[in-house]
């Protein structure tokens, strides 16, 4: 993957998609980049991260049975600072960062597709937390 942007971003992620000839998903997963080391808020490190023009690698797989996949979908996700107003950082998003990068600087063999899942989840359900108290009156 390489960052065209102009922002170093982090946690970059590739999801795959496939699905059968009904259109059904047989299996999704992502897996993340293996990208330069980042420093987050609260003293979180991550090695997903990619600097403007900098290319990381991945390797995604799919369980699915490929006599049945009729259709492969991938998509990226990513995180970068905003720099127009400061993280809110709650106690509860520090210990779910913290746990996700320790989920996801293990080997994929040391940690099911599932628990990177929840952990992700449960991060992205705090942020939209967060959001809503600071866009709320």
């Amino acid at each position: 993957m390489k960052n065209s942007g102009d922002s170093l971003t982090y946690f970059n992620e590739i999801w795959t998609e496939a699905k059968d000839a009904e259109g059904k998903v047989l299996e999704c997963d992502a897996t993340y980049v293996k990208g330069s080391s980042v420093a987050l808020e609260a003293g979180i490190a991550t090695r997903t991260g990619l600097d403007p023009a900098e290319v990381g690698v991945f390797r995604n797989s799919t369980e699915a049975v490929l006599a049945s996949v009729n259709g492969l979908r991938h998509w990226i996700n990513w995180d970068e600072r905003d720099r127009r107003r400061p993280a809110a950082a709650t106690p509860l998003y520090r210990a779910l960062r913290q746990r996700a990068a320790a989920v996801l600087e293990t080997d994929e063999q040391t940690s099911s597709p599932q628990e990177r899942v929840d952990v992700r989840d449960a991060l992205r359900r705090e942020v939209q937390s967060i959001e809503h108290r600071l866009t709320s009156p």
